[in-house]
């Protein structure tokens, strides 16, 4: 991905996800209303400053609820809350290996905790679109393509963008569709989604 096709896509944006029939999921039968905004990893920057004047933006739209949710934030939240954050913190600082650190998450950090913990804290049926950022800092603790499928039941038929630092590959009749973290990481099956 070039970065005048980035540019050119971030710019349409807000567009096509203000578009009464995106956010009335008309024409994609009954699929999932879940959409991928792939973008070059680099471009975090430039993504985070455009998402924060399209949401100015948003908020003068009548009847438009939005929420824009930073998963690797609110993983950050799930910890904190559980009294454990600090004793992660503290493992690190002490040397003990990532692995290990990953292995002790296990049981209070994964897509199901996460996607009901979010579910929790904002209601996410209440809204009629919901941007999800901050994915790629969540990795490898939480996996996109499982935290999607823990959202299904809770966000129903509203719209969710996730900005994906990566690419992510259509599902096809050849080929099931794929996300590739940073374009580096091993790719992980998805075939939901829509891209944008």
């Amino acid at each position: 991905m070039n970065s005048q096709n980035f540019v050119e896509r971030l710019n349409s944006l807000e567009e096509q996800i203000t578009n009464s029939d995106f956010l009335d999921s008309k024409g994609i039968g009954n699929e999932v209303p879940y959409y991928i905004f792939t973008y070059p990893a680099q471009e975090e920057e430039r993504l985070s400053r455009h998402l924060a004047l399209i949401n100015l933006s948003l908020k003068s739209i009548t009847n438009l609820k939005f929420i824009q949710i930073n998963l690797f934030n609110e993983a950050v939240n799930l910890l904190k809350d559980n009294h454990i954050y600090q004793d992660v913190i503290e493992m690190q600082q002490t040397g003990v290996v990532n692995s290990d650190v990953l292995y002790a998450l296990q049981g209070e950090l994964n897509e199901t905790n996460l996607a009901s913990y979010i579910n929790q804290r904002y209601q996410l049926d209440s809204f009629n679109l919901i941007l999800l950022t901050g994915v790629g800092g969540c990795h490898p603790m939480i996996s996109v393509s499982k935290m999607l499928s823990n959202l299904q039941s809770l966000t129903m038929k509203c719209p969710l963008v996730v900005f994906y630092p990566g690419e992510y590959t259509k599902n096809t009749a050849q080929e099931n569709g794929a996300f590739s973290l940073f374009n580096l990481i091993n790719r992980e099956s998805y075939y939901r989604a829509f891209k944008l």
